[in-house]
């Protein structure tokens, strides 16, 4: 009994030894975790501000730059340097975007600075373009590159203040409870506040303000319907219960409408508010094992363009992404493609069921258009083409412009060491207008 109380007395010691070394050993692991994450966590707080710092100091620098090329250009009469000071400009507007959206910005909208850095290359590009080939600036262009360095100055001023209270401290990229430094997004606020009176710029260009508020071509003249019309409409369409669920806003005011399809897939939709036209329709299923070609794909997309009422569509293009084809029509008037009239149709290829289409191309541009007379032989076109290219056709065509405008041109689709090209030229000049690579394979055509 002794020698048993003996060892049940050491046994407890050395229990009671044993849990406090464990719990020694887990309470100094979890110290030295948590001084791990403590000292990672300030590690890429560092990083963190480190590129913060980088950004806004290189968007600093490409605004101040811009300000200064915008002076030169003011007093500039030579093409060839209007030229250089424009691509100057139109590269450090680019990698000012850049800069800036690597930036923090809180729940400050930096649309007003993005679209000054987007504008300002673009439209001295447009310029650059028009004196090389012979035109010159006239009054308004020239009070638009004024009000743009007014803007960049008053930009760059901002931005110089800001970098100072950075430095000071007045101001930090992340916001510290230990400190008493504002946010940046603070100083972007006040930025943008610079932006209100922002005038809208009408030029040749992809970054013009008539592109943004351009509206829908095809629906001109139609009357608005209601929302209970809209869902009579859509419901008749897709042969389904679906509920309004709200209103789809920008160029193209239109109700929109959910639900399920039989299978159980959500199903989302939009009619338009003027002409009560489809917008747009997906059933988000994804399908099983492809059963259908694509050429049985196609046929069902012409069989549903038909459905819709939408007359002398051609099918051009198709790609097969996840069996499903997409394939996209324009609209075609006296043998001339109208590529900017673009629809597309998704076709799941295990049942031949339409699951989405979109007409926004269509109801945006399709109107009545003067068809010029190509008058043009097809031996004129192809002197154009070099001679190195194996020509396969040439076709009729309406292109859309990066400005949001339309050029005819003659398509011509050609070869070079088996690469196919599509080459587009002025059908009343024959200047080329584009060049576009077409990658065929067994799931499609894209144009690059």
């Amino acid at each position: 009994m002794k020698t048993s109380t003996l060892f049940d007395k050491y046994g407890r010691r050395l229990k009671k030894s044993f849990t406090a070394v464990i719990s020694a050993f887990l309470f100094t692991a979890l110290l030295s975790f948590a001084v791990f994450q403590s000292a990672r966590a300030k590690e890429m707080t560092h990083s963190l501000q480190s590129g913060y710092s980088r950004a806004f100091l290189d968007l600093t620098s490409n605004v101040e730059n811009i300000k200064y090329d915008l002076a030169k250009c003011m007093v500039t009469g030579d093409a060839r340097e209007i030229s250089r000071l424009a691509g100057e400009i139109f590269r450090e507007s680019a990698a000012g975007g850049a800069s800036l959206s690597q930036l923090p910005q809180g729940d400050v909208s930096l649309a007003g600075t993005s679209k000054f850095l987007n504008q300002v290359g673009d439209f001295t590009n447009n310029l650059s373009l028009k004196y090389m080939s012979g035109g010159e600036i006239d009054d308004a262009e020239y009070e638009t590159l004024l009000s743009l360095r007014r803007y960049a100055e008053d930009l760059s001023a901002t931005l110089a203040e800001m970098q100072t209270k950075l430095f000071s401290g007045e101001l930090c990229f992340i916001s510290d409870s230990d400190s008493s430094a504002a946010a940046l997004s603070g100083g972007f606020e006040e930025m943008e506040q610079g932006f209100t009176d922002y005038p809208s710029l009408i030029y040749d260009g992809p970054f013009s303000d008539h592109i943004e508020n351009k509206s829908p071509a095809y629906l001109e003249g139609a009357s608005e319907i209601t929302q209970s019309e809209a869902q009579k409409r859509i419901n008749n369409m897709t042969g389904l219960s679906l509920s309004f669920s709200g209103e789809g806003g920008g160029s193209l005011p239109a109700y929109a409408f959910s639900g399920v399809c039989k299978s159980g897939a959500p199903v989302y939709a939009e009619i338009t508010k003027r002409g009560g036209m489809l917008s747009w329709y997906l059933c988000d299923r994804a399908p099983e094992t492809a059963v259908l070609s694509a050429d049985e794909a196609r046929n069902k997309a012409r069989e549903y363009i038909s459905l819709l009422g939408i007359p002398a569509m051609r099918d051009t293009y198709y790609e097969i992404q996840n069996g499903i084809a997409i394939v996209n029509f324009a609209a075609e008037e006296d043998g001339v493609i109208l590529y900017p009239d673009l629809i597309k149709v998704r076709v799941a290829l295990d049942t031949g069921e339409v699951i989405g289409c979109e007409l926004h191309g269509y109801i945006m541009n399709h109107t009545a258009r003067q068809v010029p007379p190509f008058s043009h032989a097809e031996s004129e076109v192809l002197e154009k083409i070099s001679p190195k290219t194996s020509v396969s056709s040439v076709n009729k065509c309406l292109i859309p412009t990066k400005s949001g405008g339309e050029i005819f041109c003659y398509e011509v689709r050609c070869s070079f060491e088996g690469q196919e090209f599509l080459i587009y030229l002025n059908s009343e000049t024959l200047r080329q207008e584009d060049v576009l690579i077409l990658l065929v394979s067994e799931n499609g055509t894209l144009t690059i």
